[in-house]
């Protein structure tokens, strides 16, 4: 996993116009390690855009023991919490809502999110010192919009999925 910390790593440009369909493929298949490795907390504060590359930080998440399913849920919460625990939902990588009040639509805060706009829908809802993480990728001195790039996260996720039924040796 791509690791870097924020005073080592600065983020800067990818190299070239496919940079941000890179940066997003290879976050795919960090999503999908993360998925695997049962890591929490890999929202968008956790993520650096440095290049073409995406790196996570705090990686303490790595250490964490598994969350157990809570005793006390109904049928229809175990069923919510079994889909959740099967994908790679409960990393946050994909999408994080941040829960705001009693009716009040959520943010979210994950990788694939586009922070920029929810602040400047809503800029009372975030603390006030709160600078939007430098998770993703700039070209050609534009920031790349995550939700335009589903295809190449789903293409990096697959890719590292089918990584573990690889036989060593195989050529598929």
């Amino acid at each position: 996993m791509t690791t870097a910390g924020r005073s080592s790593s600065r983020p800067g440009p990818t190299a070239d116009a496919g940079g941000a369909s890179r940066y997003y493929q290879r976050l795919g298949e960090l999503v999908r390690l993360a998925e695997f490795l049962e890591c929490r907390d890999f929202w968008a504060d956790n993520l650096l855009a440095i290049g073409d590359g995406p790196a996570f930080i705090d990686l303490e998440n790595l250490l964490q023991a598994r969350i157990r399913k809570p005793v006390m849920l109904g049928q229809r919460l175990r069923a919510l919490w079994s889909k959740v625990e099967d994908t790679a939902v409960k990393t946050a990588c994909v999408t994080y809502p941040r829960l705001i009040g009693a009716g009040v639509r959520a943010q979210d805060i994950g990788c694939l999110a586009d922070l920029q706009a929810q602040i400047a829908e809503r800029p009372d809802s975030f603390p006030h010192d709160w600078e939007v993480p430098p998770y993703r990728p700039t070209c050609a001195g534009q920031l790349a919009d995550p939700r335009e790039y589903a295809a190449e996260v789903i293409a990096g996720y697959l890719a590292m999925h089918q990584l573990p039924d690889r036989q060593p040796g195989s050529a598929g």
